[in-house]
């Protein structure tokens, strides 16, 4: 299987933590067998509007163009609201000649919701051949947000799986009666809750 693998956020040795869950991805995939014929990605945070402008219109030059060619079986397309924009541009200019996956990663949906973005979103997903989604939780929620899109082309995995040599189960080791343990796992800032994290401990 060829893939084209496109993403508006992907690490690199400057922000190595910037979309790091895309290359394990990527990586997975490849380990799998499959071969990445093309990649369209931006590597660094733009840090002006003017630098996030640039960047962005020569990530859409490049999605086109790679997607113009005919080396691939899959277009693989992840953060859904930053990529609809040229999705519709290709749909619209060009002939489709490979299933489509859009993996959903969280707020490229959520913070769309009530946006004029969203009725765009949705026809996207409507044409998706299957939808990756991070949680069966989120997947209850895009359903309820996207009701016309069909159950059936969502499927549920982990961004960048979950490595087994590291995370599995087995017999609590200090599990005490008198605690209570509680773990947090996330970046620690502001976008992933982490204030509320530790407002609710000290509550």
């Amino acid at each position: 299987i060829f893939l084209v693998l496109i993403s508006n956020m992907f690490p690199s040795e400057k922000q190595a933590a910037y979309g790091v869950f895309v290359a394990n991805i990527k990586r997975n995939l490849e380990r799998e067998g499959a071969s990445i014929s093309r990649l369209s990605l931006i590597k660094n945070r733009g840090q002006t509007k003017l630098s996030k402008a640039f960047k962005y219109l020569k990530y859409y030059l490049s999605v086109i163009f790679n997607y113009s060619k005919s080396d691939f079986d899959i277009f693989y397309v992840h953060f859904l609201s930053h990529n609809t924009p040229v999705l519709l541009f290709l749909d619209r200019f060009f002939k489709r000649k490979s299933k489509w996956v859009i993996n959903i990663h969280g707020s490229d949906v959520t913070q769309s919701k009530g946006k004029s973005i969203d009725k765009y979103n949705l026809k996207i997903l409507e044409k998706a051949d299957k939808i990756i989604v991070p949680s069966d939780y989120f997947k209850a929620l895009m359903l309820d947000q996207y009701p016309s899109v069909l159950e059936a082309k969502y499927f549920v995995s982990a961004s960048g799986g979950v490595p087994s040599d590291i995370f599995y189960l087995e017999k609590q080791k200090y599990a005490r009666k008198d605690k209570f343990l509680i773990g947090y796992v996330s970046r620690m800032d502001k976008g992933k809750g982490w204030d509320f994290f530790l407002t609710a401990l000290s509550s």
